[in-house]
């Protein structure tokens, strides 16, 4: 496996000088490094990983409006935090904000989701808070992990407008990968 990269290093040695020789050789072994299995979380590891799954919008990255009333004139904003883990324990929260006139009831549907993989999230928990005639509408959430080992949770904020005037669902910036304690 390595005689012809040694070869190649070894070419290139001759070739380029032993100081850029040296930086080929370093970066070879350290992609070598990172090819290595990856070590499980230890019990009560936690990790923050970048939002990978395109199946909904990032929170924070756009606002909705009430497309099918001309005469509405409001903008809505839907929030989901990041996943947080406390003891056996995977928390987050969600949030919506209508401003403007002419804005109808609104609700939030807050889940935590664990990964099954392929592009498939499964509901854990979630928090509905109702219709309500407040522009700001805010839920918390916990769900107890004990048991399920090392897995990768996100939080997901689903907005509503009543009559069907908007539906908007984001995702959590990260995921959050945690090994939860029995």
């Amino acid at each position: 496996m390595w005689g012809g990269s040694l070869k190649m290093i070894t070419k290139t040695m001759r070739k380029l000088g032993s100081i850029t020789a040296a930086v080929v050789l370093t970066v070879s072994v350290s992609a070598v490094a990172y090819a290595q299995p990856v070590a499980r979380s230890p019990i009560g590891a936690a990790e923050l990983i970048p939002a990978f799954d395109p199946d909904l919008p990032v929170s924070g990255t756009t606002a909705y409006s009430d497309e099918m009333n001309a005469q509405a004139t409001w903008v809505c904003s839907v929030y989901a935090s990041d996943p947080s883990s406390f003891a056996n324990t995977i928390e987050g929260e969600g949030w919506q904000s209508c401003s403007g006139f002419g804005w109808q009831p609104q609700r939030i549907n807050v889940v935590i989701q664990r990964y099954l993989g392929l592009g498939f999230w499964q509901n854990r928990a979630n928090q509905d808070s109702g219709y309500v005639w407040v522009n700001f509408v805010h839920r918390d959430l916990i769900y107890d992990c004990s048991g399920t080992g090392s897995q990768l949770y996100r939080v997901v904020t689903n907005g509503y407008a009543q009559g069907g005037a908007y539906y908007q669902p984001v995702q959590s910036e990260n995921y959050l990968r945690y090994t939860c304690p029995q």
